[in-house]
Order: C-alpha cells, then structure tokens, then sequence
C-alpha cells in the first residue's frame, strides 16, 4: 500500500513539474497581433524573447526599440504609427520594448509615447527590416 502512494506522489510531482515547466516556456512566447492590414509582434522582455523576435525578423520590416539613455529597456510605451497622409496603420501600447509591424512600403511618421514624452521619427520602409530606436533621456 505505501509504495501505491510513493508511485502516485511521484506521478502528481512529474506531472506539476512538466505543467510548470510547459507554462513557464508559453509564457515568454510572443505571438503575432494584427490591427488592420499589418501584422505585428509585442515583446522583447528577456532573452528568450529577444531572441524568438529575432528569429522571426525576416517576416517583418520594421522593427522598434524603447530605452531610456542608460541603455534599459522600456515598456508600457503608447506607439502610432502613420503614413505622411495621416492614416494610422498601427495604433497600440507596447507592453514590451520590441515592436516589429510588417507595413506596406512607404514613408511613416512614428510617434511613442512614454510618462508623457513623444518621441518622433520619420522612415522610409522598404523590403527589408528598418530598425528604429527610440531613447528617452529618464
């Protein structure tokens, strides 16, 4: 009898470990969001996120960086993202310091917004992936 309830502690503590482990993996998965017709990725907290975004860049052409001057990353950043005419293609809070979008090419005004500061940069998005930092001076 006792080694029927060694053998099914054992099972519950196998199956607690590999749920805590598969949760933990899920957790740091970016997926993919639209808004519109463009396609975008959130993310970038941690290295295992950095490094999923990045192998995903080739789907993708743009992509933008938020940091203070001190090189730390920032989140919670309100980022719009609109073409010269003023239609907005992206509207959104990166609750990350990496966004990637996949826009039509053309020349974009981008606007973030970060503890009421707005940084903007205006970029020509081509094929390839236009990489755009944003630091703030905090």
């Amino acid at each position: 009898m006792k080694g029927k309830w060694i053998a099914a502690f054992c099972g519950v503590a196998v199956g607690l470990a590999i749920s805590v482990a598969w949760a933990q993996t899920e957790s740091f998965m970016v997926k993919e969001r639209s808004q519109g017709e463009v396609k975008y990725l959130v993310g970038g907290v941690g290295k295992e996120e950095r490094d999923y975004m990045n192998s995903l860049a080739s789907n993708y052409n743009l992509k933008l960086v938020f940091a203070v001057a001190s090189r730390e990353y920032l989140s919670d950043v309100r980022v719009v993202v609109q073409d010269t005419n003023g239609k907005t293609y992206l509207n959104t809070t990166a609750d990350g310091p990496w966004v990637m979008a996949k826009l039509p090419e053309g020349e974009y005004i981008i606007q973030a917004t970060v503890g009421g500061e707005t940084l903007v940069q205006k970029r020509k998005v081509g094929k390839g992936l236009e990489l755009v930092y944003f630091h703030w001076k905090q």
